[in-house]
């Protein structure tokens, strides 16, 4: 059996140590009869080898981060499912056009200049709507990058909502707005629905990528696991193909019921101011901002909301409305009672929108 006594152990440690350090601090030789293990080289540079461990010790961190990354980036590529390579490969053929969209270019002529639209089939317009619900349990949600946000059951159904706007004399002039009940658009998503959409034959082959857009509601209460990049896949431990293709599937559908049920109509536009809606989530970093960059604006933040509204010319019923205002919808649940609010305020606006300018109710919406 062996033992050791701690305290002559730690004071014949220490006494070397120590004495090592006072050579070093008196920055004198240390006297000859030092012992042998504490006489540096003579030509040792004690301040630069202090300088090469340090080296040492930031490229061994270096390496070990690395080590980690390729770690996890390899899990995520060998063990968990990534898209088939037709909906996520890099599509370098989608050249980016700087600069503004106007609608001219897929409405037609009719929008533009001092001529006013009266012509009830000035457009050609028409929504669809699908389920774009895939798995509800044991999945990660999608916008707080939290692992532990896990989903347990299914609270409401998501949608995916198009609509169509175009020129009835020519197909060319013709574009695809698509809202989807999650937290963005995506890459991977937009690919998927344009091959989609190609692989229905020539009556889709009018909708591209340079009229078809893919927009998101940015709410954090539904599914996550579809997106095209890798940085929000390490939350949701990678990449669920299911999740991915019920919204693609779910999608084109919403495309083909509107594409199916386009008939001669109007667009029109409106906006109106709502006070209580919304609030400035950092007034105190606002509040930072000059005087003069304030004094620019009536409100600490948009407080207008504005309404882009389809009609069709048959009978005059409004068939589905787009609105755009700044609330975040970034919520883990309650998503429900936000529809039916944001459901609610928007009848409320479009029926004083009706009375003073077309004397007719709005009926149900999209």
């Amino acid at each position: 059996m062996y033992g050791y006594n701690a305290g002559s152990l730690f004071c014949s440690s220490a006494y070397p140590i120590c004495l090592y350090s006072y050579y070093i601090y008196q920055c004198s030789t240390p006297p000859p009869d030092a012992p042998h293990f504490l006489l540096p080289h003579p030509s040792a540079n004690i301040e630069h080898r202090w300088l090469e461990g340090m080296a040492r010790s930031h490229v061994a961190v270096a390496l070990g981060a690395a080590l980690i990354a390729s770690f996890i980036i390899g899990q995520l590529v060998i063990n968990l499912g990534f898209p088939a390579p037709d909906f996520w490969h890099a599509r370098l053929d989608q050249i980016y056009h700087g600069g503004p969209v106007h609608q001219d270019s897929f409405l037609g002529p009719k929008q533009s200049g001092d001529e006013v639209v009266d012509d009830p089939s000035s457009y050609l317009v028409g929504v669809g709507k699908a389920d774009i619900t895939g798995p509800v349990v044991e999945l990660n949600m999608m916008g707080y990058a939290n692992s532990s946000q896990i989903g347990t059951g299914l609270r409401q159904r998501i949608y995916s909502r198009a609509f169509i706007m175009g020129n009835p004399s020519e197909s060319s002039e013709r574009v695809v707005y698509l809202v989807l009940d999650t937290s963005s658009g995506d890459t991977a998503i937009r690919n998927g629905i344009l091959e989609g959409l190609q692989a229905l034959g020539p009556e889709y082959s009018v909708y591209t990528k340079d009229n078809v857009a893919v927009t998101g509601t940015h709410s954090h209460a539904g599914p996550g696991a579809w997106l095209n990049y890798l940085l929000p896949q390490i939350t949701s431990l990678g990449f669920d193909k299911q999740s991915y293709e019920a919204i693609v599937a779910g999608s084109i559908l919403s495309i083909q019921r509107a594409h199916q049920g386009l008939e001669l109509g109007t667009v029109s536009v409106g906006s109106t101011r709502i006070a209580d809606a919304n609030i400035n989530r950092s007034l105190f970093a606002y509040l930072a901002n000059p005087p003069s960059e304030r004094d620019r604006y009536p409100d600490d933040v948009d407080k207008t909301m504005t309404l882009l509204k389809l009609a069709r010319a048959s009978d005059g019923k409004n068939i589905g409305v787009l609105n755009c205002r700044l609330p975040s919808r970034a919520r883990r649940c309650g998503q429900r009672r936000r529809h039916q609010r944001s459901r609610r305020l928007c009848r409320g606006i479009f029926a004083i929108h009706c009375r003073r300018h077309y004397t007719q109710r709005p009926r149900r919406l999209v």
